[in-house]
């Protein structure tokens, strides 16, 4: 009981562990729960060699800490690391991998799937009781195979796939036969981010359905997938930005619009099945774009008519995300500045819109700033305050940000 309290101080179990055998068995856990290690990198670059693969692991195999690792994070150089594939995982690191039995949360960039065929269960069947979280960033494989790796996991609940691009090129000769073998419940929250592969289809044909609570998409195809989940799904995070950082724009609303079947149609999401949503999510970017004109601030026509599409009786907030690129000051340079207007203009132009999409569907709007400086959220802070004393609508502002050291 002492040693719960103290799961987040490592000092403190530093401390626990070396006073006697029984306090060193319970400090243990909590001090080797997580394996960090990066992806084998090239001879000439710069790093900490501890951290390389397959390091922590043989130092946690030598001291017997693998049991007590519930947390895997393999992560990867984008410029200079090299895949993870099988070559990396023969031998005395494939024994000491499989040893790893109770691990609950696992992160992979650049994991090389096709390398690891046929002989995938053997490498990664020992995530298969316990895995509840799989984190995939620059995977290479086709959507197929990824789907197929997810199968092996039959206790699944989340499942966020980013900076992946599933190109058809890496699909085997018998890509088409394979079948997952096992269909995890799926029923936490699913991301999925920069994939211009149907995933989400891949998903449907292979598992027959999913019932993911939570979603945060920015993906093509993405109305299969709201389908999918009509009675589960209750929160919905749409980032319209495009997968450079650029600014968005119609084109890029429309891309996240398209049918599952990729066709050439572009309609607005239809949100009316999903009766279970209480909470929609979109990024003060995808508004603020708008407001790069001198024409008054009107609503994007795309969000106006996915909020007149929701009939969910539990729906009530709209939560507008601020990061630190958002705000005025940061996100244009001195002549935008001038042309939009001085600092009050320029938010009152931004509440206009936020008010505007009222009549489309009533909702509590929630202004959240997340990963951003204390003058950032100072600056959002004024900005309400006035736009309450003009006789606006009351506005809410969630402390979720993350205080920056000057």
């Amino acid at each position: 009981m002492i040693v719960a309290h103290l799961t987040y101080d490592t000092h403190s179990l530093w401390a626990c562990s070396f006073t006697s055998r029984s306090w060193y068995s319970a400090a243990v856990p909590h001090l080797h729960h997580t394996l960090t290690a990066k992806t084998p990198h090239y001879p000439y670059e710069v790093g900490n060699k501890k951290t390389r693969w397959p390091k922590p692991l043989r130092m946690a195999s030598k001291f017997g800490f693998l049991p007590f690792i519930t947390r895997v994070i393999i992560s990867g150089s984008y410029r200079y690391g090299r895949d993870l594939s099988a070559t990396e995982l023969d031998g005395q690191t494939q024994r000491e991998f499989s040893a790893l039995v109770n691990v609950r949360e696992l992160s992979i960039e650049q994991l090389d799937i096709p390398s690891f065929f046929p002989r995938i269960q053997q490498y990664f069947g020992q995530f298969s009781p316990t895995l509840r979280s799989l984190t995939l960033t620059r995977v290479v494989g086709s959507s197929r195979q990824v789907v197929f790796f997810l199968g092996l996991f039959p206790h699944l609940e989340d499942f966020e796939l980013q900076n992946s691009w599933c190109y058809d090129k890496w699909d085997a000769g018998n890509d088409k036969t394979l079948i997952p073998s096992f269909v995890p419940p799926l029923r936490g929250q699913l991301t999925v981010q920069c994939s211009v592969d149907g995933i989400g289809k891949t998903m449907l044909d292979l598992f027959g359905e999913v019932r993911f609570h939570h979603m945060d998409l920015r993906e093509n195809g993405i109305q299969s997938l709201l389908y999918a989940c009509p009675n589960t799904l209750e929160t919905l995070k749409l980032d319209v930005s495009d997968i450079c950082g650029e600014n968005p724009s119609s084109k890029v609303m429309q891309t996240l619009a398209n049918d599952s079947t990729g066709g050439d149609s572009h309609r607005d999401l239809d949100l009316s099945r999903n009766r279970s949503l209480r909470e929609l999510e979109i990024t003060a970017r995808s508004l603020i774009s708008e407001l790069r004109s001198r024409t008054p601030a009107t609503p994007p026509s795309s969000f106006k008519a996915m909020l007149s599409t929701i009939r969910s009786p539990a729906f009530l907030d709209v939560v507008v995300i601020y990061r630190q690129g958002d705000f005025y000051h940061n996100a244009y340079s001195r002549d935008e500045r001038a042309e939009l207007g001085d600092e009050e203009t320029w938010y009152r132009r931004q509440f206009e819109v936020f008010h505007a999409m009222r009549e489309a569907r009533p909702y509590r709007l929630v202004l959240s700033a997340k990963r951003v400086g204390d003058d950032s959220v100072r600056e959002l802070r004024r900005a309400v305050a006035a736009d309450q004393a003009r006789g606006g609508v009351p506005l809410q502002i969630t402390m979720s940000y993350t205080l920056r050291p000057c």
